[in-house]
């Protein structure tokens, strides 16, 4: 922007001293008349200005551009951060479920060894078959929040390298 900035503000400085040297060429002639040399030269320099001043204002809209679609980008990023920091806790968390449950059946079929009664024996395994259901159960979510994790990993990934190259053509548009 301050690259921007300087061109428009020597293109402004060129016109001035331009328009005083004419004036001043003017006052100094006979009859008001210029060198041909000197005029064409000041005409080649005024286009010159003019190609400056165009080209100042396309690099200043296309930065302009760049730095939406960075803001954008952002917002993007931001997005799916916080999606995997959800994923990632619903991995944590389920995967808690699953140790405690793997736990738990263990306990129950220790203590299904030493049951003598069947009555208890038989209540006993019913709570380790639901148990194992349940655990089953939590191995399928877990799985489904893994890849889930896996996928918004390798989406922030995509999208940072998109929010780094923009960046990257936005500082070179403004190096121009």
């Amino acid at each position: 922007m301050q690259v921007i900035v300087r061109k428009l503000t020597l293109a402004a400085v060129l016109l001035l001293v331009a328009g005083w040297t004419v004036g001043a060429w003017a006052q100094n002639t006979d009859a008001g008349t210029i060198p041909s040399g000197t005029l064409t030269s000041l005409v080649a320099e005024i286009r010159a200005l003019r190609l400056a001043v165009e080209q100042s204002g396309r690099a200043q809209s296309q930065a302009q551009a760049l730095g939406a679609y960075l803001s954008v980008q952002q917002v993007r990023l931001s997005q799916l951060s916080g999606q995997r920091d959800d994923a990632r806790r619903e991995v944590g968390s389920l995967n808690d479920q699953f140790q405690a449950l793997t736990i738990q059946a263990s306990q129950l079929e220790e203590q299904g060894s030493t049951l003598v009664d069947p009555n208890q024996r038989g209540e006993l395994q019913r709570v380790l078959g639901e148990t194992k259901r349940r655990r089953q159960q939590i191995a399928s979510r877990l799985q489904a929040a893994q890849t889930r994790e896996g996928e918004l990993d390798q989406l922030m990934q995509t999208e940072e390298a998109r929010w780094t190259e923009l960046a990257g053509r936005l500082e070179q548009t403004t190096r121009r």
